[in-house]
């Protein structure tokens, strides 16, 4: 399989296997950027961090001031649907992503974009 790459104004992603049971790609986030706080309907993730600097920020809505995880090499953490989340970097990161297959399941109700 070919990995395809996806360009997005925080940096990109690339998928690395697409099957009709699972996901895997990168994600790769500039320094001083990060994803839309946004939530899943179906789609279950884990992610690690690969390299870099990345965290992960819950919310309980989207107005409430998120709980910050730092991500590590080697830990996973996991972002069930519905769960509103964002993903950024300080100096900037690759993380590993696997999930659903669902990858266009994504509510954005941030996006610094404009999206």
């Amino acid at each position: 399989m070919e990995i395809s790459r996806i360009e997005k104004p925080w940096g990109f992603e690339q998928i690395r296997v697409h099957t009709e049971r699972y996901v895997v790609k990168t994600l790769h986030i500039h320094p001083g950027e990060g994803t839309s706080i946004q939530f899943h309907e179906k789609k279950d993730e884990s992610v690690s961090l690969v390299s870099g600097d990345a965290s992960l920020l819950v919310y309980q809505s989207k107005d409430d001031t998120p709980s910050q995880s730092s991500l590590e090499i080697g830990k996973w953490l996991r972002v069930q649907p519905g769960t509103i989340h964002r993903m950024e970097s300080d100096k900037g990161g690759e993380i590993l992503e696997v999930s659903t297959p669902e990858l266009d399941d994504v509510v954005r109700l941030i996006d610094p974009y404009d999206r």
